[in-house]
């Protein structure tokens, strides 16, 4: 057994306790956007960057939402909850690998969308 959020866990439950943290981590990212992006229209910013930064952000909120629900149905399997994310560097953020995700760039995160 090991201990995990103040309760005594399971090492079976390792799976779906890593994706709620991976969750936990990944709305607190989207909170510290969008207060930047809140910070960034008071000051009058580019409109262009600001409707793309605003899509951005209602992808990334959509694709936790979605990473969420599938990984319920997945019964905490992350590896399979993060498949059917549109956006590669939020997948590899929510699977546990910050490092690659970090290479996506931001103006290909606006534009990315899968195929047909």
């Amino acid at each position: 057994m090991t201990k995990g959020c103040g309760a005594v866990a399971y090492a079976s439950d390792r799976p779906l306790i890593d994706g709620i943290l991976a969750a936990e981590r990944e709305a607190r990212r989207l909170a510290a956007s969008l207060t930047a992006f809140d910070r960034a229209l008071a000051e009058g910013g580019d409109a262009a960057a600001s409707l793309q930064g605003a899509d951005l952000l209602r992808q990334e909120a959509e694709g936790l939402a979605r990473f969420l629900g599938a990984l319920a149905a997945a019964g905490g399997d992350t590896a399979s909850a993060v498949q059917g994310l549109d956006l590669r560097a939020q997948a590899e953020r929510l699977s546990g690998n910050p490092a690659a995700a970090a290479q996506h760039v931001l103006a290909v995160e606006v534009w990315d969308t899968p195929a047909p």
